[in-house]
This record gives C-alpha cells, structure tokens and sequence, in this order.
C-alpha cells in the first residue's frame, strides 16, 4: 500500500486537511483528544502540514461552521464514538452540505460497529474500520480519485450496498508511532484533576488492546483482543517532553497498562527520581504487592478499579475474570501502601435483579474504596451484553445519544424484575453515599 502514497505524494502534500471530534451529548471526561492528535502527528510524519482540528466536546475548541466553510478543507477525517453519532450527523451533514467537493471519512468506533448508520450520513465518502495512523496519509493522498476504495479496513457504498474491505492487522510496534501532536489544540484547556494530586496531569496511552472477555466494553472492536504495549523507554520519553511544558502528572487511560508486570517495573525504574506523579486504570487481579509498592514509590498517586458486580454470579455472566476476593485484596493492598482507589460498578445488567444490585452497594461499602462511582449498564452495540439482553427479549434504548459515556439518570435497558426508577434511584443513592463518604467516620 505505500505506493499508493508515493504516487501522488508531490501533488497532495498541500491538501487542507479537518480533524474532527463532534461533541458527546451530557458530561464526559474531558481528556486530551488522542484520537485527534495521533491522526495529527502521523500525517505530519508523511509531509502533511495544512492541518486543521475542532474538538467540539470543549468550548474554546469549536471553530465556527463559516469559518471552516471559507477554509474549505479538501479532506475532513472524523473520529466518532456511538453517543456522539447524533451530533456528529448533524454536524457533517451541515457541513457537507457547504463543502459538496470535501471528503468526508469517518472512524473511530462507530466506524466499527455501527457501520451502516454512519455511511447513511449524507456527504460521508465512506467509514474506516482499524488504527487510524496505519491508513490517515494514504487515505488523503488518494481521496481526491477511486484508489482509497483499495484500502484495508474501508466500508462505503457501492450502487446501494455496502462493500466491506477487510480490516489489516493492527499495529504491533507502537513505539513506531510518533507520539500525539499536542499543537493540535490549546493543550492547556485538557489538562486534568487526579485524585492524590494537586497537580494538573496530561492523558497519556500507553497500551492498546485487551484479551478479556468482559460482556460490557465498548472498545474491542476497536482496539482489538490483542495486548500491544509500548516500550517503558518510549512512554517516559513522551511523559519527559510534556514535563519540558510544564506538566509532571499523568493520567494513563490504558484498560490493561499492569498486564505486563516486568514492563510496569522497568516504567517505575526510569521515573523513580523524576518526581512525576500518575495514576493508572488497573484490573483487580492485578494487584501485587510488590509491584504495588514500586509504583508509589516512583509517583503513582491512584488507581481505577472496575470491580463492576459484588454478585459472584453476575460477574461470572460479565465474563469480568475476577472474584469478590480479589477486588477486596485489590483495595486493601492499594490503600496499605498509600495509594488512592477510585472503585468503578455497573448496575442493572441483564442478569441483575434488585437482591444483586443492593449487593453490589453494601460490597462497595463494604471494601471501602477512597471513592466509588456506580453506573448503569449500556448495551453499546458490538458487546455480548446487548447481545444477551435482545436474546432475552429486553426492552433496550435504541437512541445512541442517550448512550452517554458518563450519567446516572437515563438507564437504556429495562429489565423485568425492577423499573428503571428503581434502578435510578438505587445509583443516585449510592453515588450520592460516596460523594460524602469519609473514611475515619
């Protein structure tokens, strides 16, 4: 596929190119668009340079429609996740609409999993399924003709239906990737609070890919079932350009960044002097003493944990891999050795009833986290659970904005062993206990 780049590379290396992430209907988390910016840096490393990004989940990043209209980019890319479908329709609808001779594509894990409603956006030349970086320059360089239908991974439509080329393997040297072009919109708008820090911290991804199982994630066809990590040498030479900036706390969103033990000890050995504090996402059977240990002393301030049920059955139905035991052992040795714990659950699966979900509040009580966050389970599309939930003839929401990536007052199942008032009011309560719970009390 390189040829494909080399062969008009002198003559589309001025194209005008749109980054794009719509905006995410109620709260999110606010992080550094890395999906934007890894998009950035590989076409900058292919010669690109007319690059223009709108991150439209954060205010001081919008870019008014007119101003975009007179830019007239040649090329938008689109990273679009299902709760930000709607939006992002209407967005590249008016768009296109005001650019009939823009390309539009759209990735990202809508792209993947709901294919179909993204190719019937009007205006969209077609939808990409796979790593962005591995197709962002040859998908410019050859929009403008017919060779971007040769691609790997392109979904368009062809005479009313839909071709499907296959998807290339993802990429397994991650220290190949330049890392994410932080120039791309005002840095300082993302920088975030962790708990055990009061510094700001930079979004950081380390890892891709997971070899669990769990009923419940949105990200495996995306991402892919394989863990792919970066090098420990790669990851704080990143972190060291940022601290270049100012910026000495990190926020590591990878979902297994611990799976890889002498990996995590290699990471604690470079940073142990450099005064960095971090905080990790981390699974419950994970936790290790030892390696626990060597993360604090080299600046891990906290950790999320998705316990998810404290129903063994429920977590069996999860296909989560882990135990009631192991998450209180996760806890006590993370709080032992100083670091704070950020407990996630999901309540009212498939297989809950009101016995399992007052179950899971008094385990979360029970364990004692430094704080808790409960959330209804959705059904995203892709996932085994919506799967089961539609094999069980439940009633599931099927308006993708209200598939909010972080809310607590809109359940999309309803199950037939309790109201989604029930379950509503069960997470308010519960949040509302950790929101002012106290250790000591």
């Amino acid at each position: 596929m390189k040829k494909f780049l080399d062969f008009k590379r002198i003559m589309f290396m001025n194209e005008k190119i749109l980054l794009l992430n719509p905006k995410i209907p109620g709260d999110i988390l606010g992080g550094f668009p890395l999906s934007l910016a890894y998009l950035s840096s590989a076409l900058k490393r292919d010669g690109f340079t007319n690059i223009l990004a709108i991150d439209c989940n954060i205010a001081e990043s919008r870019g008014p429609k007119e101003e975009i209209i007179r830019w007239k980019p040649d090329f938008i890319g689109v990273t679009m996740m299902v709760p930000s479908f709607p939006m992002g329709k209407q967005k590249l609808e008016e768009l296109s609409a005001n650019l009939p001779e823009s390309k539009i594509f759209v990735g990202g894990i809508a792209a993947a999993v709901i294919t179909d409603e993204v190719l019937s956006i009007k205006g969209v030349t077609g939808a990409y399924r796979g790593e962005g970086e591995k197709i962002i320059s040859l998908l410019v360089n050859n929009s403008s003709g017919e060779l971007w239908k040769n691609l790997a991974g392109i979904s368009y439509i062809l005479k009313g239906t839909r071709v499907d080329n296959d998807i290339s393997d993802f990429i397994d040297d991650l220290d190949s990737i330049p890392f994410p072009d932080r120039t791309l919109v005002p840095f300082e708008n993302y920088l975030q609070d962790i708990h055990g820090s009061d510094r700001k911290a930079a979004s950081i991804i380390s890892s891709r890919g997971c070899p669990y199982q769990c009923t419940f994630c949105y990200r495996g066809p995306a991402a892919g079932k394989k863990f792919r990590a970066r090098s420990a040498e790669n990851v704080v030479v990143e972190m060291d350009q940022l601290a270049e900036q100012g910026v000495t706390a990190f926020m590591i969103w990878d979902d297994n960044f611990m799976l890889n033990k002498k990996r995590v000890s290699d990471f604690c050995d470079l940073i142990k002097h450099k005064d960095y504090e971090w905080k990790i996402q981390m699974r419950a059977d994970s936790a290790d003493e030892h390696i626990l240990k060597k993360m604090r002393c080299s600046g891990c301030v906290a950790v999320n944990i998705g316990i998810e049920s404290g129903n063994e059955e429920v977590l069996k139905y999860m296909k989560k891999g882990i135990t009631k035991m192991q998450s209180r052992n996760a806890v006590r040795l993370c709080r032992e050795n100083g670091i704070f714990v950020n407990a996630y659950f999901i309540l009212g699966t498939p297989w809950d009833t009101i016995s399992s979900i007052m179950e899971t509040v008094d385990f979360a009580k029970e364990i004692a986290p430094d704080k808790a966050h409960f959330f209804e389970a959705t059904p995203y599309p892709g996932t085994e659970m919506r799967d089961v939930a539609i094999r069980m003839g439940l009633k599931i929401n099927d308006s993708w904005g209200e598939y909010r990536m972080k809310k607590t007052d809109a359940p999309i199942i309803e199950t037939k062993t309790y109201s989604k008032d029930d379950l509503h009011k069960i997470i308010g309560e519960a949040n509302e206990y950790f929101k002012s719970y106290n250790h000591d009390a």
